[in-house]
């Protein structure tokens, strides 16, 4: 998944959580929390929709040139 991932060139990335749930994003693996910040770090990466997913430090967008939209 870490090389896979970012070698896709995503531009758009949506998280969604279960129907009628939410996600912590402290509750996700720290390898998939890894891999996700080096994909929408790329220059590639223009949107972030994050429906349901809480708790995602402001510092993780810190080098995300390419990030256009933060979405909730």
């Amino acid at each position: 998944m870490a090389i896979i991932l970012p070698g896709l060139k995503l531009d758009r990335i949506h998280l969604k959580a279960d129907r009628n749930a939410y996600a912590d994003w402290e509750d996700f693996p720290q390898a998939f929390r890894t891999v996700l910040l080096a994909c929408i770090s790329t220059s590639h990466m223009k949107e972030l929709c994050r429906d349901d997913i809480w708790h995602i430090p402001l510092s993780s967008f810190a080098d995300c040139e390419g990030l256009k939209r933060l979405k909730r």
